[in-house]
This record gives C-alpha cells, structure tokens and sequence, in this order.
C-alpha cells in the first residue's frame, strides 16, 4: 500500500473507483492516472485478488475436507519424514493419499509406509479405540502437530495441493 500512498485497500479502492468513473466520464482527460502511478496500482490490486484467492481456496479446502472426506485422526508426533497419528476413524493403506488441514495451511502426501506397535504394515483399518500409527510422507510441513488428518480418495487427488503445493490463508 506504500507505493500507492494509502492506508487501507479500502481508501484505495475507494480512489481508484473514483479515478475509474472519472475517466469513464470525461473526454480527452490524461491526467487522471498518472502513467508511472499506475503500474503500482496494478501491483495492489494483484496482491488483493491473489489475497482473495488464497483465501476462498483455503476455505473451500477446508470446508469440503470437513463435509466430504473421510476423518483419520491428528497428528501428535513428528520425525524426520514420519508424523504420528492418533487415529481415530477410517482407514490407511500405503500408496494412498492423506490431507494435512490446520488452520492457516493444508498439504497433501502420499504414504509410503505405515507403522503400529514397532510393526510395519499395508493396511491399518481403525476399530473402536484411538491407534497410534507412524506414517511416513517423506517431506514433513514445519509445524504441522495437531494438523487433522484425512484421507483423499483417488478421483479427487488431482485437486488437492501436494507436499510442495502450499495452500494457505493469508496471514
């Protein structure tokens, strides 16, 4: 907001809607934008759209991984290249795909292994209590203790970000 000299996105929306109308209605008027101010008006409004678009995908990530996708657990422990999840529902198998959600981020990775009891395992179907399962990921987001864990069904795996394909919500 610096480069336009405005306080708010509000002040300078304001103006640059002004600005807008004015030119709209005027006739032969070239000084109503300044040709060296505008490619920093340019600027501003692909930061706020690229703001607005960080923040619609991250809530409609977020609100089809609540309603659609099936819930395996949070993550309680964190290695190099593993997470430990307490699971509390659904299935995990290796080769599938698992959906890290917190409140500012979301990946997605696949699993390459998994563990229970020291045992390695293909496949770990949750009965009636909570397991504690290592999964390896390979790459582990910083901070991602506590994230909520769900699994992502293959029709749909395209769509979601991956380990390298950050989807956050803006600070």
């Amino acid at each position: 907001m610096d480069k336009v000299g405005y306080a708010s996105y509000e002040s300078f929306l304001a103006d640059f809607v002004q600005r807008r109308n004015d030119l709209a209605h005027s006739y032969g008027d070239d000084d109503i934008v300044d040709p060296s101010l505008l490619g920093a008006y340019v600027d501003v409004i692909d930061s706020l759209l690229n703001s607005i678009s960080r923040v619609a995908n991250a809530t409609v990530i977020r609100r089809l991984a609540e309603l659609k996708l099936q819930y395996v657990g949070t993550v309680v422990k964190i290695w190099t290249g593993c997470i430990g999840v307490h699971m509390e529902g659904g299935r995990l198998a290796v080769g599938d795909r698992i959906l890290l959600l917190k409140e500012s981020w979301c990946t997605s990775h696949k699993v390459d292994s998994l563990q229970s009891d020291s045992i390695d395992m293909r496949e770990i179907v949750f009965k009636d209590d909570v397991m504690k399962v290592g999964v390896k990921i390979g790459e582990v987001p910083h901070g991602c203790d506590s994230a909520k864990v769900y699994m992502l069904p293959d029709e749909w795996k395209e769509f979601w970000p991956s380990s390298q394909k950050w989807v956050a919500a803006v600070d």
